[in-house]
């Protein structure tokens, strides 16, 4: 089945999405979900076949009424909070500029320093040697803030 098939089908089953709490409801008015590597998704069994797909997803088709075409952010980063206002429609590289652990920085045992870089469109970019991670660490999110612009 394909995505948009899979929205098709729980929207005709009855299923609703509310934007406000990012919560999805059964026909029946009982809120559904199950975790999925973090991500919570509904899912039914019909003719011995497992049909499930994330609330996210559910929730973009819901709203916009279409398949996004790129990745779907939850922009504070956490997976279970589907509310509409804390979605958004991202490629993967912006996707990976909100990932929470990458650092950019690490440590060079041989020169006995802190090098900071970034990664724009596969290019890493240098942001210099510094004498401790907190120096790296800021030169880097500064970086962050001029490059990852979403």
């Amino acid at each position: 089945m394909t995505l948009e098939e899979k929205c098709i089908f729980f929207k005709n089953k009855g299923y609703k999405y509310n934007p406000k709490t990012g919560i999805v409801v059964n026909s029946n008015g009982s809120i559904v979900g199950g975790n999925s590597h973090g991500y919570v998704q509904i899912c039914t069994h019909i003719e011995s076949k497992n049909i499930s797909i994330r609330v996210h997803q559910f929730a973009w088709y819901i709203i916009y009424n279409e398949i996004p075409y790129g990745e779907i952010d939850h922009i504070n980063r956490i997976r279970t909070d589907n509310r509409i206002c804390n979605l958004r429609l991202v490629n993967h590289q912006q996707n990976n500029f909100n990932r929470g652990d990458v650092k950019g920085y690490c440590y060079h045992k041989r020169d006995n320093v802190y090098q900071a870089q970034i990664k724009i469109n596969k290019k890493s970019i240098f942001l210099g040697n510094y004498k401790t991670s907190d120096e790296a660490r800021n030169v880097y999110l500064e970086a962050k803030k001029k490059y990852h612009i979403i």
